[in-house]
């Protein structure tokens, strides 16, 4: 159990300045600078690079995830169970990546 949270907690801190820097942009960009204005355009495609990011990442995910079926059903019927085989094939790394992350 230890060693779960010590990988979540490396997961969560690889991109940790770019997250911080692009949560400074947006709600600096809203804060400080009016609607429509060049600040607030900024943070706003800062928000949607993050948005496209996620999903991006997502769909990268399930994609590489459908490829690996055969060899994971593959590896199940030896009996290993399907955490064992995800970690083998080491699919578990998406496991520990927060939902906030784009890569």
């Amino acid at each position: 159990m230890e060693v779960e949270k010590q990988l979540y907690r490396e997961a969560r801190k690889e991109d940790a300045l770019l997250y911080i820097a692009m949560i400074c942009v947006i709600f600096s960009g809203f804060y400080l600078f009016p609607i429509f204005s060049l600040g607030s355009a900024i943070a706003t495609l800062t928000l949607l690079f993050w948005c496209f990011g996620i999903g991006r990442m997502g769909k990268n995910e399930i994609k590489y995830l459908l490829e690996i079926e055969p060899e994971l059903n593959r590896l199940k019927s030896t009996g290993l169970s399907e955490h064992e085989a995800m970690i083998e094939l080491g699919c578990d790394k998406f496991y520990y990546k927060p939902f906030w992350s784009i890569r």
